[in-house]
């Protein structure tokens, strides 16, 4: 994480493919500097904090001005105190408004404060990227909140402001710097309020002081400046100029700055076809009874807490989405399968229906040649789409489980925390394993201890089991029940990052009773990108239907 060594910068040389490097942090190894011209830049909490004055960037100050920081905040539901600093330091703002399907959408106030400031940096991004560089250069009065940077390249001069004051705008008197380089005339000089579009008529270079003199402008509170000195305006700069004037007609203050979560349902999964089989109860069909299930489960998630209010999914009965959940839910009687289907199952209902995925990218990617490998017959079939899973249960005049209907036939009525009972017990679940390639999962039938008190069997611990898909207006995922057999190996086995233990400690330091106490989400992007050899599924049927 500490920087990226140069090797692959040479790499890419001898390729004859120069590439711009920007690892994650940064620290202190000052020599990578050399050829990671970018890093990210996690200097804010993610809300101002008693910090007033604005941070100054080491890499960008060592480097001449050339290496790019892009200021980070992704739990952050307001970034003023980002914005500001990125626009202090003519550095980047990561707008990242997607956290791994957890949805920390930009308010209207910072998207419009976004869109002003990079506007600025990038009209004159030569001049604030590479050019001779002054932070907390001192053109206003020691007792205004407003900071100033200088940029500027031998021919013209920028300077950026920032009023770190959060109730009250400022009028700024500004001495500004002014007969330090080789300009023809002094007064053929222009100061040019670039924020707001206009030019500081009145405003002259004192050629005794060597500062400006009648040189005002307004910034509002949390808000923006930048004034450019120049010789001459140009028609490209004279319509830049009419854009700022548009573009900040109106204050930032008028925008919206309420951060809201954004909603989630719970998304119907169509299979592409539809019952051609009656249901029939056979030696895979158990009858789950009705009853009261004291439904709680947390997600697993490896972080978000600090958006409470949109990190994991959002159940019918709860107004946002949220890690932890909890309803007391009646639970009419199913039919649901005794074990996840197998290999031999859905090779029946291919060759009974002779359908296929219209996308068949990893589709059974572990048979061969369209038939299943020896001695996998019994065991879950994987590598299937949620539509590959709803149509082969649509075709047996079934369908998925929900997430707590699969938690009901799991647990019951008494908070078991495994489906055998309260105590975890190895014996009864396949070995878990973390080498480097997955191995294949037990067959359905091999650990008949495990079985839930309905006699379920195989429900946790050898593959993840697709449930609901909760959709946003920008992301899909859904809900995985069970667990699996393997992880890929991490730092150490219980809070590796991106794949945490479906149950015991995890990274962050928080556990439940056990795996029927927690789900896992899963990203969908596109029924081949979708299956996994680690995901599998069983069917349920409706009582009260058949």
């Amino acid at each position: 994480m500490d920087g990226v060594n140069q090797t692959w910068w040479e790499e890419s040389l001898r390729r004859e493919h120069p590439i711009v490097i920007e690892p994650e942090i940064l620290f202190s190894n000052y020599s990578y500097l050399s050829y990671n011209a970018m890093s990210w830049g996690y200097w804010t909490s993610g809300a101002k904090m008693d910090q007033v004055t604005p941070f100054v960037s080491a890499y960008k100050a060592v480097t001449g001005g050339r290496h790019m920081t892009h200021i980070t905040e992704r739990w952050a539901m307001h970034h003023e105190d980002g914005i500001q600093q990125a626009f202090f330091n003519g550095a980047g703002f990561e707008v990242w408004e997607n956290v791994w399907g957890i949805w920390n959408g930009i308010t209207e106030r910072d998207g419009e404060a976004i869109r002003r400031t990079s506007a600025i940096l990038r009209q004159f991004g030569d001049l604030v990227q590479g050019g001779e560089w002054v932070p907390h250069i001192p053109v206003t009065s020691d007792q205004s909140n407003v900071f100033a940077s200088q940029f500027t390249d031998g021919m013209r001069k920028i300077w950026l402001f920032v009023n770190r004051n959060e109730e009250t705008d400022e009028i700024v008197d500004l001495d500004l710097p002014c007969n330090d380089i080789a300009f023809g005339s002094l007064e053929n000089l222009q100061f040019v309020d670039l924020y707001h579009g206009e030019i500081l008529e009145g405003a002259i270079c004192d050629p005794e002081s060597g500062t400006s003199w009648f040189s005002r402008i307004t910034i509002e509170a949390s808000g923006y400046g930048a004034v450019l000195l120049t010789e001459a305006i140009d028609d490209d700069l004279a319509s830049f100029i009419s854009t700022m004037a548009e573009m900040s007609k109106q204050p930032l203050s008028v925008y919206d700055d309420e951060w809201r979560p954004l909603q989630q349902v719970i998304e119907t999964v169509e299979p592409s076809i539809y019952e051609q089989r009656p249901f029939k109860i056979d030696d895979n069909t158990i009858l789950v009874e009705a009853g009261i299930l004291p439904f709680f489960v947390v997600g697993n998630c490896i972080e978000g807490d600090r958006l409470p209010q949109a990190l994991d999914v959002q159940f019918p009965w709860e107004n946002h989405p949220q890690r932890l959940h909890q309803q007391v839910l009646e639970i009419p009687s199913l039919y649901v399968d005794k074990y996840p289907v197998t290999n031999a199952n859905y090779k029946q209902f291919l060759d009974e229906s002779g359908w296929q995925p219209k996308t068949t990218q990893n589709w059974l990617r572990h048979w061969t040649s369209g038939s299943v490998p020896e001695g996998w017959e019994n065991k879950p079939v994987t590598w299937v789409s949620l539509q590959d899973a709803a149509t082969y249960c649509s075709f047996n005049s079934k369908r998925l489980p929900t997430t707590w209907e699969w938690q009901w036939a799991a647990q019951g009525s008494d908070s078991r925390a495994y489906p055998w009972g309260q105590e975890a017990d190895e014996t009864r679940v396949p070995q878990f394993t973390s080498e480097r390639d997955m191995p294949p999962p037990d067959d359905v039938d091999a650990h008949p201890s495990g079985a839930s008190w309905a006699g379920i069997e195989d429900l946790v611990g050898n593959v993840y089991q697709w449930t609901d898909v909760f959709t946003d207006m920008h992301t899909s995922r859904a809900v995985l029940r069970g667990g699996t057999h393997w992880r890929p190996n991490g730092n150490d086995m219980t809070r590796t990052w991106y794949m945490p233990l479906p149950w015991g400690t995890h990274r962050g330091n928080w556990s439940t009773p056990g795996p029927l106490f927690e789900h896992n989400t899963y990203l969908l992007f596109d029924e081949g990108l979708d299956r996994s050899g680690g995901i599998g599924f069983r069917c349920v049927a409706d009582v009260d239907q058949m």
